[in-house]
């Protein structure tokens, strides 16, 4: 007989099952809340809606999107929002893109503070670096700048320098040889101008030489380029055996021949770089729409070629070389001095880029050698100046733009030797009252424009040498 289940014993089984149910439902609501919690989380860090991804702000230098509808400037920010799944693999795939870019940015920035940098001396203090504009601007300076030799510090190595003495080089003239003229100190031939980053490579004479032989080297320009022709064929002399020195001479005021190599250093004295001469009435023409007449004999060819200018453009009233400008045929008493020098150095220009055969010929265009007049004063210097002690440059910055506005925009390629800061430190190896003998007691006679030999125009010399080697090798810019 089958026994009947107590109904008491029923209502506690259903109790037993609703109370099962009731702890189930409750764990199971807490872990769904656990996770709709932490996928709120992970949400907004992806950017679900109602979280912005913060803004990525970068400076207007930052390289530019290949999406023209994206933007990395600071006045835009980037909004990703997220829908689906496949939105999120997206915004993944974004972000880490972004990330990317802008870890290669932050690279490139670094590696941009690291690398020394040219002056600009378009720039109020011809102290400060040039800024580099973009990414993009970053990347070619690193392709065509690996170093630059015109930026680094001067080091003082007495045993090394300087690579001559005067008294070794019998055609230097007495009123670039300082000691000679009674200068007791002589700490200033002995300072190494050296780059952090790269080994500048040191002036060979017999490799200079070589790489001249049966060739010419002319320099133009005014005193300042002739004092660097000077130290140029006192290294190359130097460096030569006895038996070779004996096959070195002049073969007129203006060209050094070295015999065994066929080689000859010339100076054509030429402080405008276009044509200056006295007309038929006694005055003075400054040409500015025509060059010199012996610019022909530089047709012949030359393996380097050698410019300046700058100091001449500025002298004024009683000292001023010039009557007139001649332009267009034209005489005129008056004219900017500004547009004087543009209209001058675009005559140069222009010749270079029509006479001169590139594929032959290395030019090179020195910049401003510094002054160290009124409170740069060179009497009784005998140290370097210090980065603190440099005073904006006395030669008007607007000029120099000029000059670098004339070369960059030729069709040619000229090599700018940018030696003017890192002579702007150098007012301890000024003449100063060392120019001529018995004036070292005359303080207000100093010449604080041009310089001892040995002294820093072998400094511009290693450079020039520096540039060539480095261009043959094509690894280093020695330009701007």
């Amino acid at each position: 007989m089958l026994q009947r289940k107590s109904p008491s014993r029923k209502i506690s089984s259903v109790s037993e099952t609703w109370k099962f149910c009731i702890i189930t439902g409750s764990v199971a609501f807490i872990i769904l809340v656990f996770h709709a919690n932490h996928d709120r989380r992970v949400v907004n860090q992806l950017g679900f809606p109602g979280s912005a991804l913060k803004s990525v702000s970068c400076d207007q230098s930052s390289t530019p999107s290949t999406d023209k509808s994206e933007s990395f400037g600071l006045k835009e920010t980037r909004l990703i929002r997220l829908t689906t799944q496949q939105d999120v693999e997206s915004s993944t795939r974004s972000i880490k893109e972004i990330s990317k870019q802008l870890d290669s940015r932050e690279t490139e920035l670094h590696r941009a503070e690291k690398k020394p940098v040219e002056t600009n001396i378009n720039q109020n203090s011809q102290a400060s670096a040039p800024r580099v504009e973009s990414a993009k601007d970053i990347k070619q300076h690193t392709q065509t700048m690996k170093c630059n030799i015109f930026s680094g510090k001067w080091v003082y190595k007495p045993k090394e320098y300087p690579l001559y003495k005067a008294t070794q080089c019998p055609f230097l003239t007495e009123k670039s040889n300082c000691l000679k003229n009674g200068r007791q100190d002589s700490k200033y031939e002995g300072w190494s101008w050296e780059n952090d980053e790269c080994e500048i490579p040191r002036f060979n004479g017999t490799d200079f030489l070589e790489r001249m032989r049966d060739k010419r080297v002319i320099i133009s320009g005014d005193s300042l380029n002739r004092q660097q022709w000077e130290s140029l064929y006192c290294l190359l002399y130097t460096s030569l055996s006895s038996s070779y020195q004996k096959n070195a001479y002049f073969a007129s005021g203006k060209a050094f021949r070295i015999g065994d190599y066929n080689a000859t250093i010339e100076f054509h004295w030429n402080p405008y770089l276009v044509d200056f001469s006295e007309n038929e009435n006694g005055k003075m023409i400054l040409n500015l729409d025509q060059m010199p007449k012996f610019a022909e004999e530089w047709k012949d060819g030359a393996s380097v070629m050698l410019f300046n200018t700058g100091h001449w453009w500025l002298h004024s009233g009683k000292k001023q070389p010039w009557d007139l400008f001649q332009y267009k045929g034209k005489l005129t008493g008056k004219m900017p001095l500004k547009r004087a020098l543009k209209l001058g150095l675009r005559t140069w220009a222009k010749w270079i880029e029509a006479n001169v055969d590139l594929s032959k010929t290395n030019v090179f265009f020195r910049s401003i050698s510094p002054l160290h007049y009124y409170k740069q004063w060179c009497y009784k210097i005998t140290e370097p100046m210090t980065e603190r002690d440099l005073y904006k440059p006395e030669f008007p910055l607007s000029l120099v733009a000029v000059v670098e506005e004339v070369i960059t925009g030729m069709k040619v390629r000229v090599t700018y030797l940018n030696t003017t800061k890192l002579s702007q430190y150098r007012r301890d190896a000024h003449l100063a009252v060392y120019g001529r003998p018995n004036l070292n007691h005359v303080g207000n006679r100093s010449d604080c424009s041009h310089w001892c030999v040995p002294g820093l125009p072998d400094t511009w010399n290693r450079l020039l040498y520096s540039s060539i080697v480095i261009d043959s090798q094509k690894g280093v810019s020695a330009s701007f």
